[in-house]
């Protein structure tokens, strides 16, 4: 065995040879693995990259900060990496292990911050348009990725803060999730029991215990000045408020009243809390991928829509989105065109489970919602003609007004799902908490405002186009002065710009089925990682 520094690549062969502790902590991009290393330590692999202390010492407090991603530090080996720390060159075989576990876990942990821990097409797939060229840009980069690495070494700390996600929402959101858990990891949650509506003014001997339960939930009022006594069984007007706050920060109807939703919300369990701050993580790290600086971004959860060009918000608004039968797709796609003073053709699955049972109950609903029946042809047909229990290959389409269930304007994208944004007549549903009312299609606030941004900078020709659309009802596909991005995604946790959290109904009921395959892929890495450390003949 060779015990000096001259004699590390004679130490590293057999361990490389080997294969398992020059695996990246995750087979995931096993294809890169050979390049990053190389690429790490140069073709040679002559000299250690981490007998430097101070810099073995900055790698240890990253991979311990990973925590705050919501990664789990044992996936890269820092317990043995903290045990293994006064090793020396003279310890042969045993240094260039603890070198090569160094440069692994430095290499998956920049890869996991950058790119995330699991494959977003496994278990939470996006849509993307064929043209979308996102695809081989990331390939380029993976491949560079030991480049990056190889720069970085001086500057550890700055390096792993150069691959988290550049996104101001990510970056608030790890920061929270941090006060947050230092906040609440002494601090019990006691469940508030069921029982009746909790309303102002009440006398309830579960007063007491709301109380408790929001003071230690709470992250925007001061303990300490919660100025009442928790044994009071009056819900008085400070409490009303600190439930209204409860409730606006979970998209809860903001009344002041503990009903079912809310108190649902309450009892949830602080470690469900942390899974979904952790799995929120994640999805941003695979959020900041599609992001570019002109975007239309339609946050699902949120039932919002965000238009920024040139990386300034342009605009923003209200969104009602599918129920969770018909959810709205996740997907990243380009508006080409906009349909003014659209037509409405009724889609089939809404045809036959909508449509259909309100005829049968009553013809009248055909006049009533200005349908028209035709034919395969586009015939109109008498709906007094037609054996409404077997109508045959018929369509329903609604004419052009301020009525038609798309409203005034169509905003067109290329996706397998036939869904777009529009208008819509149905403006009185903006202001409810809960915007889940769509067949999967986004109905859009102040849409004509969105279309108006849309067409900035196009010619008095298009303008005078538009114009004569909507005021003559007539229906004009009318292109874009340029293809605009659209995405399309879903997230429950988010951290606003005073540091508190909000949380989101699981409208589509998608954390459970992410917070699983999160714990069992770093589970997986975990036990991997430590069969392979008890086996390697240089630890034992």
């Amino acid at each position: 065995m060779n015990n000096s520094l001259g004699g590390f690549a004679s130490n590293l062969a057999p361990i490389m040879s080997d294969g398992g502790l020059c695996r990246v902590p995750d087979s995931s991009k096993s294809q890169y693995q050979a390049v990053w290393l190389q690429s790490l330590y140069g073709n040679s692999f002559s000299a250690p990259l981490w007998s430097d202390i101070e810099r073995y010492d900055a790698l240890l407090a990253a991979l311990a900060d990973v925590k705050w991603d919501g990664l789990d530090p044992k996936m890269y080996g820092l317990l043995q990496l903290e045990e293994w720390r006064s090793i020396s060159s003279a310890d042969g075989e045993t240094f260039a292990c603890r070198d090569l576990l160094a440069s692994t876990a430095y290499l998956a942990a920049l890869y996991h911050l950058q790119y995330g821990l699991l494959d977003r097409s496994d278990i939470a797939p996006l849509w993307r348009l064929v043209e979308d060229k996102s695809s081989g840009v990331e390939a380029a980069s993976l491949e560079n990725l030991g480049v990056v690495a190889r720069r970085g070494l001086q500057y550890i700390r700055a390096s792993f803060d150069s691959a988290r996600p550049k996104l101001p929402a990510y970056r608030k959101l790890r920061s929270a999730y941090k006060n947050w858990h230092e906040l609440h990891s002494e601090v019990s949650w006691p469940i508030v029991p069921p029982g009746p509506l909790l309303k102002p003014g009440m006398e309830d001997v579960r007063v007491s215990i709301l109380r408790q339960r929001l003071a230690s939930q709470i992250n925007g009022f001061d303990q300490q000045n919660v100025r009442h006594s928790y044994i009071t069984d009056h819900y008085d007007a400070e409490l009303v408020e600190m439930v209204k706050d409860f409730q606006a920060r979970h998209r809860l109807k903001v009344d002041g009243v503990v009903g079912p939703e809310t108190l649902a919300a309450l009892n949830l369990s602080r470690n469900y809390r942390e899974e979904q701050l952790k799995i929120n993580l994640e999805r941003m790290r695979w959020l900041a991928r599609e992001i570019s600086p002109t975007l239309l971004l339609v946050d699902i959860a949120g039932a919002k829509a965000t238009y920024t060009h040139e990386g300034e918000i342009g605009w923003q608004g209200r969104v009602q989105v599918g129920t969770a039968r018909r959810p709205t797709p996740t997907l990243r796609s380009s508006i080409t065109h906009l349909t003014f003073s659209p037509t409405w053709t009724v889609p089939p699955t809404i045809y036959r489970q909508d449509k259909l049972p309100e005829i049968r109950r009553s013809i009248a609903y055909l006049a009533k919602n200005r349908l028209r029946v035709l034919d395969r042809d586009g015939r109109e047909l008498n709906p007094a003609t037609i054996d409404w229990q077997n109508p045959g290959p018929i369509k329903l389409r609604q004419d052009p007004g301020p009525s038609n269930a798309l409203g005034l304007v169509v905003f067109r994208f290329p996706n397998p799902f036939s869904v777009f944004l529009h208008d819509t007549p149905y403006q009185s549903l903006f202001a409810s908490h809960k915007r889940t009312f769509s067949s999967g299609c986004v109905r859009v606030e102040a849409a004509k405002q969105l279309a108006d941004k849309l067409f900035v900078g196009a010619s008095q020709k298009t303008q005078n186009a538009i114009n004569d659309a909507l005021l003559n009802k007539q229906t004009r596909n009318i292109p874009l002065p340029a293809s605009v991005p659209i995405l399309m995604d879903y997230w429950t946790a988010r951290a606003l710009d005073d540091g508190r959290l909000e949380f989101r109904p699981d409208v589509y009921h998608r954390d459970a089925k992410l917070m699983a395959a999160l714990k069992a892929q770093q589970r997986i890495i975990i036990n991997t990682l430590f069969t392979e450390l008890e086996e390697h003949p240089a630890i034992m």
